[in-house]
């Protein structure tokens, strides 16, 4: 499989120097940040679900990273970076926990969904067509809703009210917590990982902290529901024969107001999606080049298949109702200064988290 594996990096090498080449040098570049992603993730086992079930070596090196991430970010935003754009509000809290109580039945968060489609996973693949329709039915259905509910907090931030110093005194005094929270003792053993075994977490979660920072002063922000949404809308709108368009022409009453808000981007000029592909394409480079890709081999009874596709619409409606999910509404939130948003995301995914393990368990 090593054969496949050096192929689809090398295809993907030549199409990103193609596309700077060209002029798209978000694109291109997105490729490659995300393939930096897809291969960190799958060798780490970064996975957002098992580190808030309750595993503190995945925890901790998540936090790992996070504290490299807020700090180079406290330096970039004193230089006129903008912070991550998501309105704060208590949906943040309810989409949270409802993401939550569905990792357990996608079998992951939705990064995790992900590069689990990249090494072949089949239930994986089946959440993913799940959040994907989610993703199409949530800025169309419950967008207006989620107006509602950041309506009596919209505009708050902590770095324009406080400033971006104590946005980052409150990361690090979390994360601290956190840390003498998760007590369990975390060998670190200092050695040359090899690509055939699996990375210790916190050289994952350092890597992931640094190819952030590095994307987030050259390129932009991690995000993973946007341009799957803005994907789903486009063919909709390309399938129903330019109807959704409609929303935003001149005179025409919209049917959504995301949709008036925001133009459908073809997923081809998107940088966003590029950098979502590089992830699904970077995990399974690595799990090639491990011998660990599991080419779709069919996972238990249909009925499985079945549960995972509905329970990733439901987290894919999730997303559009706390305007983000554990990569941006946590992760990216955390790591770039927003603490209002990030750590209430991580505090309704933790909560969310016990109550969809209770329910999984007890049913299944």
């Amino acid at each position: 499989m090593k054969i496949q594996g050096y192929i689809l990096l090398a295809s993907l090498l030549t199409a990103s120097v193609i596309l700077i080449s060209k002029g798209h040098w978000l694109q291109g570049t997105g490729i490659l940040f995300g393939v930096a992603y897809g291969v960190v993730i799958q060798r780490s086992r970064i996975c957002f679900a098992t580190a808030f079930y309750g595993n503190p070596y995945l925890f901790r090196g998540i936090l790992l990273g996070l504290l490299v991430a807020s700090i180079s970010a406290y330096f970039l935003v004193k230089a006129g970076y903008a912070p991550h754009p998501v309105a704060f509000g208590i949906n943040v809290l309810i989409g949270s926990i409802l993401f939550g109580i569905t990792m357990p039945f996608v079998g992951g968060c939705m990064l995790g969904t992900i590069y689990r489609v990249g090494t072949g996973i089949a239930t994986s693949s089946a959440a993913f067509l799940g959040i994907l329709a989610g993703n199409l039915i949530g800025p169309l259905l419950v967008w207006d809703l989620t107006r509602l509910l950041q309506s009596p907090t919209a505009g708050f931030t902590i770095v324009t009210s406080v400033g971006p110093e104590a946005a980052l005194i409150i990361n690090i005094a979390v994360i601290a917590a956190l840390f003498y929270y998760t007590h369990k003792t975390v060998a670190i053993t200092i050695s040359m990982p090899r690509l055939k075994e699996p990375w210790p977490a916190w050289f994952g979660g350092l890597l992931l902290g640094i190819v952030f920072t590095v994307q987030f002063a050259t390129w932009g922000l991690f995000v993973t529901q946007l341009p799957l949404a803005r994907a789903m809308l486009y063919s909709l709108n390309a399938l129903s024969g330019d109807s959704l368009s409609l929303a935003w022409r001149e005179g025409v009453t919209p049917g959504s107001s995301w949709v008036r808000d925001n133009l459908l981007i073809p997923p081809y000029d998107d940088p966003l999606f590029y950098l979502i592909m590089g992830v699904l394409a970077g995990s399974m480079i690595a799990a090639l080049l491990s011998g660990e890709y599991q080419f779709f081999r069919h996972y238990g009874e249909r009925k499985i298949l079945v549960r995972h596709f509905i329970a990733g619409v439901i987290m894919g409606i999730s997303v559009w109702i706390a305007v983000g999910c554990n990569v941006s509404g946590f992760y990216t939130a955390v790591a770039t200064l927003r603490p209002e948003v990030g750590w209430m995301f991580a505090l309704g995914l933790f909560v969310g988290a016990r109550i969809g393990l209770r329910i999984f368990q007890k049913f299944y």
